[in-house]
């Protein structure tokens, strides 16, 4: 009798792996920004069908009830160790290289009285689309916004620029808002900011070019200031780490949270690489190329990482570069926070940097 009612009883393990899919299929809703009920059906449907499996391999036939309380203690236990590790990031990967369009819908205007609308052609024949208005000194900043973003997500940065006289040029990047293309990784993007020099150059062709990037932004300048010596200053906001060895690379003398998350870090840059289909570099080596043209680096002081690879990336840069940890701030929101430091800062460092003779134009 007790047995019969014992494979009567929905097991345990069923319901885990239904709430498990269920949230797996919330996460993945909220990485590709859609609608949540298709998503959380959907990984509900899947967590029940591992579920059931498991339960028909491990769980169904055991009768005992320690045993079915250890079966199930253990795998409540890993389950949610592949999905951290695992499972949620590889789809963040796949969220990230198959970006969202976010159209524009701000005119040209916003960003200056004087600014147009522009098109440009990289060389592997994606359009990309944005905003330019010349300098009123000899220096023309390129501007990235981050992931899933557009060029109105770094109006802000892009105006304060505007108004302290530099020319700017401000893009949507591949696979985002009115641009071309559907896929994206901060390598791929830096073809993007090629294209951008070329526009700069036959708009100006005696200015000076620097770069501001934020978050994922920031990588991609990062990237494209390695391969193109024309970038002169290189202003970033936000920047994490390229592989997990930028990480452990050189080695903490303190163990920190972050060091937990390893494995999720090393599932999420394998698995960009193999979505994207180009390999992400290390930021050391991107700061190791751009050397000695001068970097500042913006971290939020909240953020678990920016602030202490900010200070493992300075290691390698010149003595014209410097470091900003904004204070009480998460990822992304130092201008918000201190737009008139902020403006301050880019203004100074670009004004300052790209115009010292140790560059050479």
């Amino acid at each position: 009798m007790t047995e019969g009612k014992l494979t009567r009883i929905p097991s345990p393990i069923i319901l885990a792996n239904l709430i498990i899919g269920g949230f797996t299929g919330a996460i993945h809703a909220l990485l590709h920004v859609k609608p949540l009920t298709s998503p959380l059906v959907t990984g509900s449907l899947i967590g029940f069908l591992v579920g059931w499996l498991l339960d028909l391999a491990f769980f169904r036939k055991v009768t005992q009830p320690r045993k079915r309380i250890l079966i199930f203690l253990a795998f409540i236990l890993i389950e949610p160790l592949l999905v951290f590790n695992f499972v949620a990031p590889v789809m963040a990967a796949y969220a990230a290289v198959h970006t969202v369009h976010n159209p524009v819908n701000a005119p040209a205007s916003a960003l200056a009285e004087n600014a147009i609308d522009v098109a440009f052609t990289t060389s592997d024949n994606i359009t990309i689309r944005g905003w330019y208005t010349p300098p009123n000194n000899d220096m023309v900043i390129i501007a990235l916004h981050g992931l899933n973003g557009n060029r109105q997500s770094i109006l802000p940065h892009a105006k304060a620029l505007a108004e302290n006289g530099f020319g700017v040029l401000m893009f949507d990047m591949r696979g985002h808002g009115d641009s071309g293309g559907e896929i994206y990784s901060s390598c791929l993007a830096k073809g993007d900011v090629a294209a951008a020099v070329n526009y700069i150059h036959a708009q100006e062709p005696e200015a000076l070019i620097g770069i501001f990037g934020l978050s994922s932004g920031a990588h991609t300048a990062l990237c494209a200031a390695a391969e193109t010596e024309e970038i002169q200053a290189i202003f970033v906001d936000g920047v994490s780490f390229g592989r997990v060895k930028d990480i452990l690379v050189p080695r903490s003398q303190t163990f920190e949270p972050y060091n937990l998350l390893v494995p999720a870090y090393w599932t999420l840059t394998v698995s960009t690489d193999l979505f994207s289909g180009h390999k992400e570099p290390l930021i050391q080596d991107l700061v190791k190329e751009i050397f000695p043209r001068p970097l500042l680096f913006v971290a939020a002081e909240n953020d678990m990482l920016e602030p202490d690879q900010a200070r493992r990336y300075f290691a390698f840069v010149c003595s014209l570069s410097s470091t900003w940890v904004a204070p009480d701030v998460s990822h992304g929101g130092a201008f918000a926070a201190y737009p008139e430091e902020y403006t301050q800062r880019m203004v100074k460092f670009f004004s300052e940097t790209a115009h010292s003779t140790t560059i050479t134009p």
